[in-house]
């Protein structure tokens, strides 16, 4: 039995979702070397990124009620929807793939699945990357 079997989200998501040979730790080196991006140094963020230092970065703010239609359709203006699927963390180890179109459909469900503690996204080449922050409900 998967030890994913007892989560809600692995439940109802799980035909759609595959598990990454990826840890988290190894998404985060590798973010950082395809893409340039730099690590984030500042103890007071929980962001893994600098976002200070990219050249191109779009934010927002996504933990509102009723918002989850609004920042779904967002998403689907963005360059992710050129992109076949995405890798996001779930917890501190574990990293999913799923088809880029059904993240966006149900990327509440996927933040949720991390205990609303934050995320970090990329597509599947690296370079498109983004943060969900949990601590003042900022994606970056």
């Amino acid at each position: 039995m998967n030890s994913l079997d007892n989560s809600w989200w692995y439940k109802k998501h799980k035909e759609y979702i595959s598990v990454s040979s990826f840890e988290r730790k190894l998404l985060i080196e590798h973010i950082k070397h395809q893409s340039n991006f730099k690590k984030n140094r500042y103890t007071d963020s929980k962001l893994v990124f600098n976002w200070n230092l990219a050249q191109e970065k779009y934010a927002f703010f996504f933990d509102y009620q009723g918002g989850d239609e609004e920042i779904a359709t967002w998403l689907l203006n963005s360059r992710f929807v050129e992109s076949k699927s995405v890798l996001m963390d779930v917890d501190h180890k574990l990293v999913i793939e799923v088809e880029t179109m059904y993240y966006i459909c149900n990327w509440y469900d996927f933040y949720a699945a991390t205990a609303f503690m934050g995320q970090l996204l990329c597509n599947e080449t690296f370079n498109l990357v983004m943060e969900l922050k949990e601590d003042d409900g900022t994606a970056l």
